[in-house]
């Protein structure tokens, strides 16, 4: 499921995976002196035991940017993926935490972490006044409510940790060293394959088969110029070639559909990696290969 801040959309299980990337270069406002993007970043502060759930990285900031004047066309990806920001309900921080103050996010299966500009004062009121209580949780202050004991958070100044798992669990926010998602290969790879992306979605990894892991997502130096790139990464240079074929038969197929897509494969690395790289036109809304415009998905033939 491809989700929004602004509500989600349901999508086939095979299909559930964005992954960004543009040919048109635009920095990004979350690269660090380290060299990492601002995925590999998000990666980084997830334990890899969420490899078995989607991943959805945003930075925010730039999306807000980009949608500026073009906000309904932007919709379906600018926001964070957390059902907290898209329930009909008010949430435990009340009026006190906007999404509009998140910078950068990264949410998984009932999990994510936060970055921004928060009031961490006003937000703990609201937690306070809501029933929540502060306690020790593995020497960290973490914030429950004995009313929902499936949901616990962390509030800093400058970031926000959450969890609606069952039990009180934020372990998968603060991962080892080498044991977070940016340590496996295949998100690794993928990462590399999406570049200075603001949006990306990961699949559920799959340890065995062809197709071990698919992305889809979003680049754009102006919100004229939106990218969307998919990526597969596979087994091996066979796979690879196969599901190439098959990508560049649908593009032809359903053409002007996929006008300007560009099909390339790269056997550099462990494992073989398929990308497709599909412009959007000032009609298009970023994130329709996952929304309206399916098709390339069965390439995986998954």
């Amino acid at each position: 499921m491809y989700t929004t801040g602004r509500g989600s959309a349901p999508v086939a299980l095979a299909l559930s995976t964005v992954l960004l990337l543009a040919l048109t270069g635009c920095s990004s406002s979350t690269d660090e002196a380290d060299g990492d993007s601002g995925v590999l970043q998000g990666l980084g502060s997830v334990a890899r035991s969420a490899r078995t759930d989607m991943v959805n990285y945003v930075d925010a900031a730039e999306a807000r940017r980009l949608s500026r004047g073009a906000s309904d066309r932007f919709a379906f990806v600018r926001g964070p993926a957390s059902s907290l920001l898209s329930s009909y309900g008010p949430p435990p921080w009340g009026h006190s935490l906007a999404a509009q103050q998140i910078d950068t996010a990264i949410d998984f299966q009932g999990a994510g972490h936060w970055e921004g500009k928060f009031d961490q004062s006003a937000v703990t009121a609201s937690l306070k006044s809501n029933g929540y209580t502060k306690s020790k949780k593995d020497d960290r202050d973490v914030w429950t409510n004995s009313q929902h004991p499936h949901r616990a958070y962390e509030i800093a100044k400058n970031s926000v940790s959450y969890s609606t798992r069952s039990g009180i669990d934020l372990s998968a926010l603060h991962p080892e060293d080498g044991k977070t998602l940016a340590d496996i290969k295949e998100y690794r790879q993928a990462a590399d394959c999406v570049g200075d992306a603001y949006r990306v979605d990961f699949s559920a990894l799959r340890s065995s088969g062809p197709v071990r892991l698919l992305v889809l997502g979003q680049r754009a130096a102006t919100a004229a110029k939106n990218t969307e790139a998919m990526c597969f990464v596979v087994k091996d240079a066979a796979t690879a070639a196969k599901i190439a074929g098959r990508l560049r038969a649908i593009v032809a197929k359903d053409a002007p559909t996929y006008d300007g897509t560009k099909v390339t494969v790269d056997k550099s690395g462990d494992l073989a990696l398929v990308r497709a790289v599909v412009p959007d036109s000032t009609k298009q809304m970023p994130g329709r290969l996952n929304r309206t415009d399916m098709a390339l998905w069965a390439a995986a033939g998954l």
